[in-house]
């Protein structure tokens, strides 16, 4: 929270943050400043006006966040970043299958793209979409999946061939985790047993609204259905 006070003989930024440390600081100008360690000026004191020093403050403050935010947008520079050298969480993404459920809710939605930003080699994605038929679990994939604001990064990266190669990761399966066998016959459940290398779950009933035993059957026992799928298959 933040709240300005102007004076005609300087201005005084008061700056509210819990903990926050604050020191003194000489600026070039030979202005005294008052700085916050993570905000920035906190009190400061000039022969200058108010506006031009408020000006220039403002200005600094837009060049510094362009920046900012042009070396976190770049992908030359997150494909360039170092971050392989880790607890190994890369090595163990890449060339994997998964099996995800819950995939068109947001937190699902998250992991399928940081998947796919950070480690393209993947293999299959197959996610769990509970729909009527084939075609509607793509159309559904689509729409809530592929053509979400979340992928942005990944249609820039990818270009024309964004489609393509959503398409060819992703792989929409019909059920529902509150079913048998989470809705899928046998079969499926044993092709899919047999690609599959990592399940995530991620599929919740968050309607507190609800009914306790509508969301105990998606929360508690869907969960139970998934873990039987894993040790059975």
């Amino acid at each position: 929270m933040m709240s300005c006070f102007f004076r005609t003989s300087g201005i005084e930024l008061k700056v509210v943050e819990k903990f926050s440390h604050v020191h003194r600081n000489e600026h070039v100008y030979g202005t005294k400043l008052w700085k916050s360690k993570n905000i920035g000026f906190v009190r400061c004191q000039s022969r200058e006006s108010d506006r031009a020093l408020m000006q220039k403050w403002k200005k600094t403050e837009e060049v510094r966040a362009l920046k900012e935010m042009a070396v976190s947008t770049t992908p030359t520079t997150i494909a360039n970043t170092s971050i392989s050298n880790g607890i190994g969480i890369l090595e163990f993404l890449s060339g994997k299958t998964y099996f995800i459920t819950g995939a068109t809710g947001f937190l699902a939605k998250a992991v399928v793209e940081k998947i796919l930003r950070t480690a393209p080699d993947v293999g299959k994605i197959f996610v769990l979409i509970k729909a009527k038929s084939q075609e509607a679990a793509v159309d559904r994939m689509k729409t809530e999946i592929i053509d979400s604001e979340l992928f942005e990064w990944l249609k820039q990266r990818h270009g024309k061939r964004y489609q393509d190669f959503m398409l060819r990761k992703l792989v929409p399966v019909v059920g529902s985790m509150c079913e048998s066998n989470l809705g899928m016959d046998a079969n499926l459940m044993s092709e899919i047993a047999e690609e599959v290398d990592v399940i995530i779950n991620s599929a919740a009933n968050t309607n507190f609204k609800d009914r306790f035993d509508v969301s105990l059957n998606t929360n508690t026992l869907g969960a139970r259905r998934l873990m039987d799928f894993a040790n059975n298959y």
